[in-house]
């Protein structure tokens, strides 16, 4: 083996390769004589001389290969690195050590999926607008827009800058079904990006020298706001249930699905101020409030931003996220039943990327070609695994 390939090894299964190197590293493994060069590091050379390298002391190193020893006889632990190329919309998945080391793979690869009227398409840009007169309309890719407050733009919609002239404040709500995504923008010149199955509330215009509120009702949101000094100081307030965020000038993001007992606010740059019943707490770019929507127990944590926010730009990215948690990620995505026949799959845990324009058969098809799961099966808008 080259230098430089074992060089590109080393980097993607310490997760410190760049773009650039994941690129040059799935061009190398689509030569199959590559690719069991790979397995063959992974399992002898990185396994134990290069980890190695690392420790200082023979305790350390074996308690290190006690370590990967455990994780491959309850082969619950393992990492997959998802590396989408933007030319071929392909997508590449790396399995290392344990998986690599299992003798699934050949088994996985003999079976050939079950596909049943396969419904379950990417993600769209589509919504539901609800108008203060109550008419509703429907909003989908190519669609028309044009009423007195908003017209549609290449993103979402638009509303005119301005502010009430009446003291009654009229309201519009826009609700993002599962797979769905879209964008707002409001009439101060905030800017709001709504997840999947989600739904947000707010004024055609908003009142003059008043604190800015919308309500985020359900779901996940990222807003750009506009700052307070371009309307005479009024501050911007985001609520949800007992949660109220109160902003001057910021980016962030709030996450609050119902079926998720905790609301994460994570916040990007600038300064919020986090208002519950029993506390409030000011957050720091990098930092995300945890709040359970149960007790008001309130946690400030530091994290990875493009973890957090990835699905603004069409990517989903995961540290050690079980089976479960990304399926119900990819369940909101693509508006889908998930089913797991067996319970121990659920537990299985990844480091990696997915894009939101990926086929789900493209997905499902790389996890069961590395083994994760002995197959798939899916039947109109549900899928087994396996």
């Amino acid at each position: 083996m080259k230098y430089e390939a074992r060089n590109l090894i080393i980097k993607y299964l310490n997760q410190t390769a760049s773009e650039q190197e994941l690129d040059e590293l799935s061009r190398w493994l689509k030569n199959p004589v590559h690719a069991n060069e790979f397995k063959a590091f992974a399992k002898i050379d990185y396994a134990i001389d290069h980890i190695m390298e690392d420790f200082n002391t023979e305790q350390h190193k074996s308690d290190f290969l006690s370590k990967i020893r455990k994780m491959e006889q309850q082969k619950k632990v393992r990492k997959l690195w998802t590396r989408i190329s933007g030319v071929a919309a392909s997508v590449l998945i790396i399995i290392s050590l344990s998986v690599f080391l299992n003798n699934n793979q050949e088994q996985a690869e003999n079976s050939a999926p079950i596909v049943v009227n396969n419904q379950i398409e990417p993600v769209k840009n589509n919504a539901i607008l609800l108008l203060e007169t109550g008419e509703e309309i429907a909003l989908q890719q190519g669609n028309a827009l044009h009423t007195q407050n908003a017209v549609r733009s290449n993103e979402g919609i638009e509303y005119s800058e301005g502010t009430a002239v009446t003291t009654e404040i009229a309201y519009n709500y826009l609700t993002v079904p599962r797979g769905g995504q879209f964008f707002v923008k409001l009439a101060d010149g905030t800017k709001v990006w709504l997840n999947s199955d989600s739904k947000l509330k707010y004024p055609v215009h908003f009142p003059r020298a008043q604190s800015r509120v919308v309500e985020l009702l359900y779901g996940e949101a990222f807003f750009e706001v506009s700052p307070s000094n371009k309307h005479q100081g009024a501050d911007f307030k985001v609520i949800h249930k007992e949660q109220e965020i109160q902003v001057l000038g910021t980016e962030f993001n709030v996450k609050a699905y119902p079926d998720e007992p905790n609301v994460f606010t994570t916040l990007v740059e600038g300064k919020v101020q986090i208002n519950t019943p029993r506390e409030q707490q000011i957050l720091k770019p990098e930092q995300q409030a945890i709040l359970n929507d149960n007790t008001y127990a309130l946690s400030i944590r530091s994290v990875n931003l493009r973890e957090e926010i990835g699905w603004v730009t069409g990517e989903f990215i995961f540290r050690q996220k079980n089976l479960e948690q990304i399926m119900g990620v990819l369940s909101r995505w693509y508006d889908m039943e998930v089913v797991f026949e067996r319970s121990e799959l659920q537990d299985v845990k990844f480091v990696g990327r997915i894009q939101k324009d990926q086929e789900i058969t493209e997905i499902l098809d790389r996890i069961k070609n590395f083994g994760i799961i002995e197959n798939y099966e899916i039947n109109e808008k549900q899928v087994r695994l396996r």
